[in-house]
């Protein structure tokens, strides 16, 4: 099949495209705080979850309907800037979980997400960030790299119904190419008092270091090695965990590419459709500012 139009398309377009988008996304958001009982689209938990510091960012939080809750007593605080996102198109369901760089704060929390929201013991989790951009931490380090080491994570006063355990049983930095380290942990979910192993995860920590805030990624060769190691690695019916530092630019980005090269046939049955134009329409009515550039939106294309 011949490539369909709208890949080759002229800046004008893409940029009149993604202006489209910002357009909706803001009549959302304005519906969202002024009709607040009614609308589909508050953030009121993420307001709330301010008041207990778990926002890295005061611009971007989750929508109400679709964040991720955590599994804690009555009483505490459920609230992670995280989102449950999927994409389907043509009968092919993808699921993902789209949140913002843990912080020190909120590294339990993360853990924890990542055990309540999978069932098959492998999980995938990808991240499209430096931890540091210049002097500017973007994340924290919440995993482990060297072997052997191990790290028990309490749940503290969070409310939490068990304690877990982190360990690093293998870490490689691929060359080819660079900037793709590739980490298997074990997370285990253990009961606090009788020590009893109660959920086992693998988990595949895949981090990208090579892409900055808001930009779009210097080639698209990594990020496609990146889309084929998670999907190989990931659970069947598990979530793609996806981070960067906030949640949206380039996580938002990966998702798309990640769907739309994994399925690429949707793009060639069907030519008449502009499907990068539709995934992340889809994707910014699940989570605010997702693919958050005209640079980050071009590169899809």
């Amino acid at each position: 099949a011949a490539m369909p139009e709208y890949i080759k398309a002229e800046t004008n377009y893409i940029y009149s495209h993604f202006r489209r988008i910002k357009y909706m996304e803001d009549e959302r958001v304005h519906e969202g705080i002024v009709r607040s009982e009614s609308s589909h689209w508050t953030m009121k938990a993420g307001v709330r979850g301010f008041d207990h510091g778990r926002n890295r960012y005061t611009n971007i939080l989750p929508f109400d309907y679709n964040r991720v809750k955590l599994d804690v007593a009555e009483g505490h605080c459920d609230y992670i800037n995280a989102s449950h996102v999927h994409l389907d198109f043509g009968g092919i369901r993808d699921e993902y979980i789209a949140t913002q760089g843990p912080t020190v704060l909120t590294t339990p929390h993360f853990w924890h997400m990542v055990v309540e929201q999978t069932e098959h013991p492998d999980v995938v989790i990808v991240m499209v960030t430096p931890i540091q951009e210049g002097a500017v931490k973007k994340c924290v380090k919440y995993w482990l790299d060297g072997v052997g080491e191990s790290l028990d994570i309490k749940p503290g006063l969070d409310g939490f119904k068990y304690d877990l355990q982190l360990k690093c049983l293998e870490h490689e930095d691929r060359f080819d190419p660079a900037g793709i380290h590739y980490t298997k942990l074990q997370l285990d979910a253990v009961d606090s008092i009788s020590g009893d192993v109660l959920h086992k995860r693998t988990v595949h920590h895949i981090y990208f270091d090579q892409w900055t805030d808001a930009m779009r990624p210097d080639a698209w060769e990594p990020i496609l090695e990146l889309s084929q190691l998670a999907r190989s690695l990931n659970g069947k019916g598990n979530p793609m965990f996806v981070h960067c530092s906030a949640g949206v630019g380039r996580t938002g980005t990966f998702i798309t590419m990640d769907y739309l090269l994994s399925h690429a046939h949707l793009i060639w049955d069907n030519e008449s459709v502009d499907m990068i134009y539709a995934v992340v329409s889809k994707l910014r009515e699940q989570r605010i500012s997702m693919v958050q550039s005209v640079d980050q939106y071009k590169f899809c294309y």
